[in-house]
């Protein structure tokens, strides 16, 4: 037994030259250590990054998707409630009802002069003067007003096609 003591004794034995020499390789090993970690830092800072940004993209599209479908849903209640109506030029001294709660419009594009009115109500036909547009003088060549759902509408007009005024119904809702 104890032969192999000393065998064993004889193989751990190292030089102080070897022992200098595996203490410096360990040192040169732990240096090289230290810069490839330093070297990796900003890669793992980057591998967090792309890993953040492909969460907040995945959130993105998510966001998307839940926007696109918001907004089908909108253009539908719009649709129904007269929104995507599209504008329409009205005649003049004709009595309409309004499809869809809207906005008319009178206005002066040149030519000839015209006293306007723009009357509306529920009765058929209208009688409540809402607006007035004389563009016979420099006061007011412009008239506008709203017209309800359901109500029967129409702009008086003294030269009828003749006249050099314009109107727009413009659906609002």
């Amino acid at each position: 037994m104890r032969h192999y003591t000393a065998e064993l004794s004889e193989e751990l034995f190292v030089s102080k030259d070897e022992l200098n020499a595996l203490q410096e390789r360990v040192a040169q090993l732990e240096a090289h250590i230290a810069q490839l970690t330093a070297a990796v830092a900003p890669a793992r800072a980057l591998l967090d990054d792309s890993r953040r940004l492909e969460e907040l993209g995945e959130r993105a599209a998510r966001l998307s998707a839940a926007a696109d479908s918001a907004l089908l849903g909108i253009q539908q209640l719009a649709t129904s409630a007269g929104v995507a109506l599209p504008r329409t030029r009205p005649a003049f001294n004709k009595v309409y009802q309004a499809e869809a709660t809207g906005y008319v419009s009178l206005f002066f594009t040149g030519g000839r002069t015209d006293i306007l009115q723009l009357l509306a109500g529920w009765d058929n036909p209208p009688t409540e003067c809402i607006c007035e547009a004389n563009t016979r003088n420099d006061l007011n060549s412009y008239a506008g007003g709203i017209v309800r759902k359901g109500e029967y509408w129409t702009v008086v007009s003294k030269t009828g096609l003749r006249s050099g005024v314009e109107c727009v119904f413009t659906p609002l809702f």
